[in-house]
């Protein structure tokens, strides 16, 4: 138990990825591990060596599921170079599976569907429900397993994580290192359908409804015009309405 794990727990928003660069930046981890799949090493790699995008994107531009994937994390990508500070880092996620590209199909599916019909397909989004739950369950232990490996080397290291996962990532890692977790972007409110995916019980058929509801108006009038993390961004903070605007992002200066 002498090693160390600090999970930072990171929404999809920009205020989320200036903090969470400023937490990888501290000079104590040896090594910065981000929740991105593990067939873009070589183009993190070369982003954080060259700076330069352009591998990234392309490999991005090329695979819908991978860029699935990477979407949320472009603030911390772009400006990643600045912070790492040459010292290692590594893309710890497993590639998608074919069930996950599925169910990214058929979310996206489903949405365009029921958005132009209004009409809300209660049983198959109770299904796709069901099959996010056990997919996000699947494979933790492994990547736990790949983190801890990485971990042997340093005496810190800092490990950002999707806000989903980061706590179940938590319990699995600390069975075998001293892990505890940093939360950013705070205050957070999940996304409609990441509420329906994290509750455990069985959502009702108004619960269903309402959360998909929401969900399209948050893509059609927010994600769609602004991109995902302003979007995500401004809807948090119209949700939370004690949240002030002009507290939307770190004071702290990265400059």
């Amino acid at each position: 138990m002498s090693r160390r794990i600090d999970v930072v727990s990171k929404p999809p928003t920009k205020r989320a990825g200036l903090e969470a660069l400023t937490i990888i930046g501290g000079p104590e981890y040896g090594a910065i591990l981000l929740d991105l799949p593990r067939s873009l090493q070589r183009s993190v790699e070369r982003l954080v060596r060259e700076g330069e995008l352009d591998l990234l994107e392309e490999q991005l531009h090329a695979d819908l599921a991978l860029s699935a994937a990477a979407k949320g994390h472009e603030t911390l990508l772009n400006l990643l170079p600045r912070f790492a500070a040459g010292r290692p880092v590594y893309c710890y996620a497993p590639d998608p599976s074919e069930r996950e590209r599925r169910l990214q199909e058929e979310l996206a599916r489903l949405l365009l569907r029921d958005s132009i019909t209004g009409r809300i397909s209660v049983e198959e989004w109770r299904e796709l429900i069901g099959d996010a739950r056990r997919a996000s369950d699947i494979g933790l232990a492994e990547q736990a397993l790949y983190i801890l490996g990485i971990a042997r080397r340093f005496e810190a290291i800092v490990c950002v994580s999707d806000v989903v996962k980061a706590q179940p990532l938590r319990r699995e890692l600390q069975r075998a290192a001293e892990t505890r977790i940093i939360f950013t972007g705070l205050p957070h409110h999940h996304t409609p359908l990441q509420s329906l995916i994290l509750s455990r019980r069985e959502p009702s058929e108004h619960e269903i409804v309402e959360a998909v509801k929401q969900h399209i108006k948050l893509i059609r009038d927010y994600v769609i015009p602004l991109g995902l993390e302003q979007g995500i961004e401004e809807w948090a903070a119209k949700r939370l309405r004690w949240l002030s605007h002009g507290s939307v992002y770190p004071r702290r200066s990265l400059d």
